[in-house]
Order: C-alpha cells, then sequence, then structure tokens
C-alpha cells in the first residue's frame, strides 16, 4: 500500500531516530509526534533494523483496532511476514514474551497494558499523539513514559497534511499545536465545504465525487461519527441507484453485521465498502479502487487521498462531551492526504461555522449541470507520506 516509505526517503529526523535506537541497544522509547508526522512508518522500519541485526528476535506489534492491523501487514517486507500483529485486546488475554515489541497509538492503550507489556518485553517502543486520544480507558499522557521506562523522542515535521489543512486544523483547535511543526508539504487544495437543502442531495454529491476519485492505488473515505450514519448513508446510495435497501441484521454481539451489509453493497454492484471491526480490508479496498465507509474512530491512524465528512448539520452529536466531539473530528479532518469535502443540510455544525471563510470554498447543492466544484483531486500531490 501506498503508506509505507523506503528508508531512502526518511527524513533527517526520522533517520536519526533509527541511528539513537542503534547506539542505544536495550533502552525503551516514545516516539511522539504529530497527525501525518511518520510514526506508523517509523514503527516498521524499527522492527526491520532490529531483525536486521537479530534474525532470532522475539517481536510482535500490538494496535487498537483491526484496520491498523490489516494496514501494518500491508506495510511489512515479505522477510517479516511471520511478525505476530495482535491488538491489545488479544494481548492483554494471552500474554508472552517477547525480545521486542512495538506499539502504535499508544496515547489510547489502558494503564494496566502498558505494565503488561513492559513487563513481557526486553525492549519495548512504543508510538502516539496525545493530541488523538479518544478512548475512555485511556492511560493519561504523563504517565506513557513511567508506565513503559521510554524516552520520549519528537518527530517535527509533517507529511501527509497540507498547508491548508494544517490551517483549518490550527483554526478550529489551537491547543493542538499543528503549527509549530515543520511542514514538508506546501501546495494548497480546495476545502469544499458544501451545504444542501435536502439529504438526498448531499448523499449525491458525495457518492458522486467519491465514486469518480476512487481508482486502484487512490483510497477515497468517507467517515462518520457513528454506526448509524454508516448505515443510513449506504441505503441511501442504494435507494438512489435503484436498489434495494440493505436491511440490518445482527452479528452474534448483537451489533449490526456490516459483513452482511457489505455482502448487499457487492452483490447491488457498487464499490462501496464498510471497513472496521474486521469486516472487508484496506488493501484489497484499495487494490480495486473501492470507496471506503469508516466511522472517526476506525479511522483513525490511517489516511486517505480524498475525505469525505457527512452529514455535518447543527443537530449532529459528533460524541457525547465536548472534547472528546473535537478530537474525534480533529482526527477526521486530518485523514486526508489532499482534498477535504465537509457537507451538511440545512443549518452547519458549529465546529464547521468555526473555520474561517479564507481556508474554504463553498457550493451549493445540487451543483448546476456545468458546474463541477473545485477539483483539487485532479492535482497531483507534491509529496506522499
Amino acid at each position: 500500500m501506498s503508506w509505507m516509505v523506503p528508508e531512502s526517503k526518511l527524513d533527517p529526523n526520522q533517520r536519526d531516530f533509527l541511528q539513537t535506537l542503534a547506539r542505544d541497544g536495550g533502552r525503551n522509547f516514545w516516539v511522539r509526534g504529530f497527525a501525518g508526522s511518520g510514526k506508523s512508518v517509523l514503527v516498521v522500519h524499527a522492527l526491520i533494523h532490529a531483525k536486521q541485526e537479530n534474525p532470532g528476535l522475539r517481536a510482535c506489534i500490538v494496535l487498537f483496532t483491526r484496520s491498523l492491523i490489516d494496514l501494518f501487514k500491508t506495510g511489512l517486507p515479505e522477510g517479516l511476514a511471520g511478525v505476530e500483529v495482535m491488538t491489545f485486546y488479544e494481548f492483554e488475554k494471552a500474554p508472552r514474551n517477547y525480545d521486542l515489541i512495538l506499539v502504535d497509538e499508544v496515547q489510547d492503550l489502558p494503564a494496566d497494558v502498558l505494565g503488561l507489556l513492559r513487563k513481557h518485553s526486553r525492549r519495548l517502543i512504543v508510538a502516539g499523539d496525545e493530541a488523538q486520544s479518544i478512548y475512555p480507558r485511556r492511560v493519561a499522557p504523563g504517565d506513557i513514559p513511567r508506565l513503559t521506562a521510554a524516552t520520549p523522542y519528537t518527530l517535527t515535521i509533517l507529511h501527509r497534511l497540507t498547508t491548508r489543512i494544517i490551517e483549518i486544523a490550527t483554526a478550529l483547535f489551537p491547543e493542538k499545536q499543528l503549527d509549530t511543526a515543520k511542514k514538508s508539504r506546501l501546495k494548497n487544495v480546495d476545502v469544499t465545504v458544501a451545504r444542501a437543502e435536502k439529504p438526498t442531495d448531499e448523499v449525491a454529491y458525495i457518492w458522486k465525487k467519491a465514486s469518480e476519485n476512487a481508482l486502484p492505488g487512490v483510497p477515497v473515505g468517507v467517515l462518520m461519527p457513528r454506526h448509524d450514519l454508516v448505515t443510513r448513508f449506504a441505503n441511501e446510495v442504494l435507494r438512489q441507484q435503484g436498489k434495494g435497501p440493505w436491511r440490518e441484521t445482527k452479528n452474534k454481539y448483537d451489533k449490526p453485521d456490516f459483513g452482511a451489509m457489505n455482502d448487499h453493497l457487492r452483490e447491488a454492484g457498487l464499490r462501496l465498502r464498510y471497513i472496521g471491526n474486521q469486516y472487508a480490508g484496506l488493501a484489497q479496498t484499495e487494490k480495486e479502487g473501492t470507496v471506503v465507509l469508516m466511522t472517526y474512530q476506525s479511522a483513525k491512524g490511517l489516511d486517505f487521498e480524498t475525505v469525505f465528512l457527512p452529514y455535518l448539520d447543527s443537530q449532529l452529536a459528533i460524541a457525547p462531551d465536548a472534547e472528546l466531539a473535537n478530537t474525534l473530528f480533529y482526527v477526521a479532518v486530518t485523514r486526508t492526504r489532499l482534498n477535504l469535502h465537509l457537507s451538511y443540510t440545512g443549518r452547519p455544525h458549529p465546529l464547521v461555522e468555526r473555520i474561517p471563510e479564507h481556508l474554504i470554498h463553498r457550493v451549493s447543492l445540487p451543483l448546476a449541470e456545468s458546474s463541477n466544484g473545485p477539483e483539487g483531486g485532479d492535482a497531483a500531490p507534491d509529496f506522499l507520506f
């Protein structure tokens, strides 16, 4: 997949970290950095270096979500295909001893799990961004160095985010301090805010744009804060394409069976799939040029060429409290490598209203036949990371 970067293209900051690892052969490290600074890439390269130095090294990667597991498996070279990659739930149920444990999204792990990881590893390398902490059992950021006995190492260069996305995220959430990072991508693209009179027009706009932009190797994500909105969006696309709706069924956990929904979408001939909770896979959807449906939570740690954030009307409840809602929206906005489309019906969500006018391009839906709006997607990205 396109997310993995060869060592020859790492920035000086990242190469210095790998050299530091080699010099300090036994020390634990916490790789800190903003969204898009290459933390996940460094986790894989740290593993590659460790296995090169000691081919018999017992190592595993511990992650938070199944989506991240799928992503990491696509980034591992063939020689490391046998390295165990698991969720922290799996590790917690059956902990084993390893020479090296690597962890991504460490800010979301519970404190007791971090203690368990430290206990069962000769060396521990964790990566994460405190500004993206979203789960209730999460560790307090100040406790990460103590619980992991890890030395912080900060990445200072942003690779994924364009200048415009950084400006929007900074305007909305100055406390995240994105503007203090160095930037490797200077190209600006249009960020579109689309207002619809009817929800049907909003979905029609998103589906047209998303299906046009989704090509093999060019991932497109439609992200929503809740699963009921995922179902609502999928069924509206089905209706507009003249297909029957998905009648919700439950899995063994009495939750919506999105595997069954994906089967229904496939049988309807639509390049649209839900990813999350072990349903579908990132590698296959990117290979096929399929539009991906995800929640904000499941998308954390991932990125897409183009991101759509629908249903951002004034009544949308992103999360039970304002702090969590802000963090989830920050996560969603920073998932894009290039294009971002925000949309709503009626009145906008307060977070959308706070975006400075000079940073966005507004359109009204439905678009006139001759108007396609800004086409940031036609411009080749200046740097993909």
